[in-house]
């Protein structure tokens, strides 16, 4: 697809499905850090398990086909006995995790459909994303090939040495935090997994960069929290009760 699409061509695609999105969810983390016995993709909010709530956002979009969700093998059966109450209008394969985030997203890449077009990668545990940030990113990706949301810093940081002193104050102006989704055209993502795959790195963004791709930046909700200690949990249920 040319990236001199306009902007009105490209929400014409979007729009009539004519492009193919596979979503991945890792989900296959213990959540040692939440503090529960609970998979963390399985602990509930508001009454339905984190993934579920994820699961039902990306169902709203007709532009994506399937849904690859890597569990914790260990978990596989509390993973279908999650999704049985729910009727997710998509196709849903699950697949093993592995170790690391990064080993189970590699595992979904092998499930891709060949007549994919682009592939987005979305954390099981931000359960308050919308569909109208999935489709602003997927269209940033239709053009730039590949696309990730995220916020600008609110906090000032600094980089801390290994003895826990202070080394540099960075300029906020520049210091986004990067959040899920991502999107990737399938070749890109696909080729950054290929040469890069065995690197330890903390999103799909930092091996698609490596291969020379500019990822756009688009602009992401302080709502889309990741859902990674108790304190999460807090926050999580006043969004919520906010609405």
């Amino acid at each position: 697809m040319s990236p001199a699409l306009s902007a009105m061509k490209i929400h014409r695609v979007v729009r009539n499905g004519g492009v193919n999105v596979e979503a991945i969810i890792p989900a296959a983390g213990y959540g040692r850090r939440l503090k529960t016995k609970t998979l963390k993709p399985l602990v509930k909010i508001n009454g339905k398990p984190l993934l579920i709530h994820t699961l039902l956002a990306l169902a709203k979009l007709n532009l994506i086909q399937k849904i690859i969700i890597a569990v914790n093998p260990d978990g596989l059966g509390k993973f279908k006995r999650a999704l049985n109450p729910y009727k997710i209008n998509k196709e849903i394969s699950l697949v093993p995790g592995g170790k690391t985030r990064r080993d189970s997203v590699n595992n979904c890449l092998k499930h891709i459909g060949k007549d994919t077009d682009f592939i987005l990668v979305h954390d099981a545990v931000r359960p308050f994303i919308s569909p109208e940030l999935i489709t602003r990113t997927i269209k940033a990706a239709i053009v730039n090939q590949a696309a990730v949301c995220a916020v600008p810093s609110k906090s000032t940081l600094k980089r801390v040495t290994d003895n826990y002193e202070i080394s540099e104050t960075l300029d906020r102006k520049n210091i986004w935090e990067i959040q899920t989704p991502q999107v990737f055209k399938k070749d890109a993502l696909l080729r950054a997994y290929n040469k890069y795959g065995r690197l330890e790195v903390t999103d799909d963004a930092s091996l698609v960069e490596k291969t020379g791709i500019k990822v756009k930046v688009v602009q992401g909700s302080y709502f889309n929290i990741k859902i990674t200690t108790p304190e999460d949990l807090v926050f999580a249920q006043a969004i919520l009760k906010k609405g």
